[in-house]
């Protein structure tokens, strides 16, 4: 598990946190999203798989919906100011580089985008590559839950399968 990761969990966790918080939390980080909540409800706070889930994906839905809703109009509001003109433009050209594969494939484009765990990819840049393309918000929250849950589900499967391996390798 990442060190950064298991950092954020035990100090959340050392603030008197029900794990189901803690798991829902870090889903909503954008560092981590629901990847993150989902390994350490599985492997720190041994939750069941479906717990784990269901805090996973209405953490990383809560953590993104006001991306989504806000990021256009707070653009708008902000535009001159220098230094948030800088962060604007690294995250919407960040975006762009990103747009292409969803812009090929439309919503499921999306879906994949946001489902498959890898760097750069997920719910927060989702949704940015969504502003970009001018995809009706009620569309993008669609794509963007589908693709969070099918998000959680590979990861729990992958995290299950490996925790299985390693402790059918210890047992022997």
């Amino acid at each position: 598990m990442n060190e950064w990761l298991q950092q954020t969990a035990q100090w959340l966790a050392g603030m008197h946190l029900r794990p189901e918080l803690v798991v829902a939390v870090i889903s909503g980080l954008p560092v981590f999203e629901i990847r993150g909540g989902v390994i350490v409800g599985l492997l720190v706070f041994h939750m069941s798989p479906v717990k784990t889930m269901f805090f996973g994906v209405l953490g990383n839905i809560i953590g993104v919906t006001p991306l989504l809703l806000l990021i256009e109009p707070v653009s708008k509001w902000l535009y001159g100011n220098r230094i948030a003109d800088r962060l604007l433009h690294w995250l919407f050209a960040r975006a762009r580089r990103n747009a292409e594969v969803v812009n090929k494939w439309g919503m499921w484009g999306l879906v994949g985008f946001v489902a498959i765990p890898l760097p750069g990819s997920g719910a927060v840049t989702g949704s940015l590559v969504a502003i970009v393309l001018g995809i009706r918000k009620w569309r993008a929250a669609w794509a963007l839950t589908a693709g969070i849950i099918l998000s959680g589900l590979l990861v729990t499967l992958v995290t299950h399968g490996v925790r299985a391996g390693v402790e059918g390798i210890m047992a022997r």
